[in-house]
């Protein structure tokens, strides 16, 4: 704490722990991995993106990234939650005064790919896992969840795929459920 704030340890105060601990990172992770959001999409997204009351995110197309559409995507109810704490959290902070940034850095910048690498590494250093994750592995794995569970139209509108070749990508079922489903044809 006391690096992250620039004093000295014996001036960490308890108000340091619980603006730490905040919902920033919660909020980043979970809207990325059920949005499957790019890189750039997560230095583009703004509050008024965030509806919780129907839990998704609406991105217009003038934020969309390698399309002109309007997007509506689907956010799990914890993930809300997140985003609507901070939300509420982010009004405390000084640097989102005259911003509608959703998030910003700690030096007041949108992220970019090498500010997210930082985060994703911190994330996994936490968690404890000993490899090498991109912040494109989230949204591969959000696209073949997607494709796996709900089928590819699914995955194609989650991702805001305009091609559903570039969604057949996600499509990777296991042998072992390609297995089932011709044991299942009889």
């Amino acid at each position: 704490m006391a690096k992250r704030y620039g004093k000295p340890t014996s001036e960490v105060t308890q108000e340091d722990w619980k603006r730490a601990n905040g919902f920033k990172y919660p909020s980043i992770v979970h809207t990325a991995l059920d949005a499957g959001l790019r890189p750039i999409e997560v230095g583009r997204a703004k509050t008024h993106w965030v509806d919780v009351s129907n839990s998704t995110l609406r991105i217009p197309e003038e934020d969309s990234t390698k399309n002109e559409d309007n997007w509506t995507v689907s956010l799990r109810h914890e993930t809300t939650k997140y985003l609507s704490r901070w939300l509420e959290e982010r009004e405390l902070y000084e640097k989102y005064e005259d911003t509608d940034s959703l998030w910003l850095t700690r030096h007041s910048n949108p992220y970019s790919s090498s500010s997210l690498r930082y985060v994703l590494d911190a994330v996994c250093e936490i968690a404890e896992i000993n490899r090498d994750i991109s912040w494109y592995a989230i949204r591969h794995s959000t696209g073949t969840y997607m494709a796996r569970e709900e089928g590819l139209a699914a995955a194609q509108s989650q991702l805001r795929h305009h091609n559903i070749e570039t969604t057949a990508k996600y499509d990777q079922a296991p042998v072992e459920d390609r297995r089932d489903a011709l044991d299942n044809m009889g």
